[in-house]
């Protein structure tokens, strides 16, 4: 796959690189040394919530909620997170992806995975703010709407409605494989590398 210009000459080749998808003087020291101390204190805190949440006397229809956005808030940063430790804790982000499943994995649990826990755990939010309000508004209603089971049927909608809402994303990129040459290969990671101040 070439790139061409106005002329109709060739450029370099275009081709997938994880160092051209974001500024890489940003990625590396936020992806590549916080987000592995954040991941640590994510799962400990959120492991602790569901923890205390899950037991039988706590189960209440606004911990069910807020034990929900735990998980979700945890997922969001778990799911990307192997991912993310091999491209920037490692230094891999300079490698370009092969083969083309490869491409469509980083993309579905780099960007639409991720998207997709952090909708439902906001959508959650308001599922909290509607329920404490008819929990102050409209306390005769709270006995009615504001059922254990309810309360599971709009946690499960609500996942329903982002997977919806997220589906589209899997559809919104397309990755060909593309034969280089090694010499060519080499050059083209040098040329990144060089472009970036790295080399």
């Amino acid at each position: 796959m070439e790139d061409r210009d106005d002329n109709g000459t060739n450029e370099t080749p275009t081709y997938i690189n994880v160092t051209n998808e974001m500024p890489i003087a940003y990625a590396v020291p936020l992806y590549g040394y916080f987000m592995p101390i954040l991941l640590v204190i994510t799962i400990v805190a959120n492991t602790l919530i569901v923890v205390v949440l899950s037991k039988r006397h706590m189960r209440t229809p606004t911990n069910i909620v807020l034990m929900a956005m735990a998980l979700c808030d945890m997922f969001t940063l778990l799911v990307p997170a192997p991912w993310l430790i091999y491209m920037y804790t490692f230094g891999n982000h300079y490698k370009p992806l092969h083969p083309v499943p490869v491409c469509y994995t980083w993309n579905v649990m780099h960007e639409v995975i991720p998207n997709l826990f952090h909708t439902a755990s906001i959508w959650l939010t308001l599922v909290l703010a509607v329920q404490r309000y008819i929990y102050v508004c409209h306390a005769p209603l709270a006995r009615k709407f504001c059922t254990l089971p309810n309360v599971y049927k709009c946690v499960g909608y609500t996942m329903f409605a982002s997977i919806l809402h997220q589906a589209p994303r899997l559809f919104d990129s397309q990755y060909n494989s593309v034969e280089l040459s090694p010499k060519l290969a080499l050059r083209l990671i040098q040329h990144d590398l060089s472009e970036k101040g790295s080399v």
